[in-house]
């Protein structure tokens, strides 16, 4: 008997509310990372190690940090289920409640009145027996100036002039700042510099969820440079109107046009407000249909702006009716995770796409007379006028004047033989 081959992986647990970045942040804070090895026979499990317990903390704030009056949002670890009171000095009256997530992470968002402004020790306590505490000393104040997170410009619900926003801010040197955001994508965390100040720049569409985006919000988290995690900044921006939609001039409304099957179409037209267009094109009638369904995706071409605001996009499509739109994009690169839609979509252009390579009339060439007929020859331009049947090519003068001819022969023979009657 055979054994079944033996597979080996290795399996690291983390808190799944946290970035994977932050591993490193959470080991310094004393939290145990467990890797461990499944091993697997013929399929089955054998063993796994489980994650170690996460220790009850307070992650997101560390000894002289600042609390802003208001509310401030206060994180930490645990053990899922546990319910836990924030309190400041140990109050009777707790200033923010959480319940641990199942990933061992919790969050609280507390209330701290303006009253209390300066050096306090801020405790979170679970809820049962036994009880578990934690505390940090913190000086609560109605600025942020001494904070370690902060973000300088735009201001909170400050009204920006371009849908291009760039983020300033200030941090301890050597940390790391993430912004996250639902119109931001992926995005990579902003290493700070010796000067202890970090900047991030993001374009943001003008649609979202199917509505116009009037404004957004953009938090700033991350890891400090000793392992500890910022308290996240919140910023909420009202933004401008969306650019003017781009204009599609060809092809023209209705038009037909004429392609080998399976060649390039190009769509073009005008912008402004952008360096680049999206032309996307939807499938009309059964034809259509047939090839976008065969696609792997959306069927769109890119166009660039050029000076004086003209575009044309090219892109291979079938023959059938279609309709395409345009919208202004933020860069060239219509696929690249941080270009952005800037307009609202262009009026929809219909037009029919079929096989072949005719010439539409208007541009048909004219036959060219030859240098010795007379433009109303009949023989130079092959054309019959209304009512009359088409000219074949021979001309109709020979016939008639040998008919003649015939003609005058037979009254000259019917002449002679009547003399001669007369005569006899």
């Amino acid at each position: 008997m055979t054994r079944s081959p033996r597979s080996r992986a290795n399996v690291v647990f983390w808190p799944y509310g946290l970035p994977a970045t932050h591993l490193r942040s959470l080991a310094r804070a004393g939290l145990l990372l467990l890797s461990a090895r499944i091993l697997v026979l013929g399929g089955g499990l054998v063993s796994a190690a489980q994650a170690a317990p996460l220790p009850f903390a307070i992650t997101s704030l560390r000894a002289g940090d600042t609390v802003l009056i208001g509310s401030s949002p206060v994180a930490g670890t645990g053990q899922p289920g546990q319910s836990i009171d924030v309190t400041l000095d140990g109050a009777a009256s707790p200033i923010g409640y959480a319940t641990v997530n199942d990933d061992g992470s919790w969050n609280a968002n507390v209330f701290v009145r303006a009253s209390a402004v300066g050096p306090h020790t801020l405790t979170a306590t679970t809820e049962g027996t036994p009880a578990e505490s934690t505390q940090v000393a913190v000086v609560v104040s109605a600025t942020a100036t001494s904070q370690r997170l902060v973000v300088t410009s735009p201001a909170d619900h400050a009204r920006v002039p371009s849908r291009t926003v760039t983020f300033t801010g200030t941090a301890p040197a050597g940390s790391r700042v993430l912004p996250s955001g639902d119109e931001l994508g992926a995005v990579a965390e902003i290493a700070v510099g010796s000067a202890g100040t970090w900047s991030f720049t993001a374009t943001f569409p003008v649609l979202s969820q199917n509505a116009v985006l009037t404004s957004t919000e953009v938090t700033f988290g991350g890891p400090d440079s000793d392992g500890t995690v910022f308290v996240p900044r919140l910023v909420t921006v009202a933004l401008p109107a969306a650019a003017p939609a781009p204009v599609i001039v060809s092809p023209a409304a209705g038009a037909t046009v004429a392609t080998p099957a399976g060649s390039h179409v190009s769509v073009s037209g005008t912008a402004t407000g952008g360096p680049a267009v999206a032309v996307f094109f939807l499938p009309v009638d059964a034809a259509a249909k047939a090839y976008a369904n065969q696609q792997p995706g959306s069927i769109e071409a890119t166009g660039i702006v050029v000076a004086g605001g003209a575009w044309t996009a090219t892109t291979p499509l079938a023959p059938g009716v279609w309709t395409a739109d345009a919208e202004l994009l933020s860069a060239a690169d219509a696929h690249a995770s941080t270009t952005q839609i800037l307009s609202l979509p262009s009026a929809a252009r219909q037009f029919t796409l079929v096989a072949g390579a005719a010439v539409p009339p208007s541009s048909a060439p004219t036959p060219t007379p030859s240098a010795s007929a007379s433009p109303s020859d009949p023989t130079a331009t092959g054309t019959a006028t209304s009512g009359e049947l088409a000219f074949t090519g021979s001309s109709p003068a020979l016939p008639v004047a040998a008919g003649v001819l015939l003609l005058l022969a037979g009254f000259a023979l019917v002449f002679l033989r009547r003399r001669a009657r007369v005569r006899s």
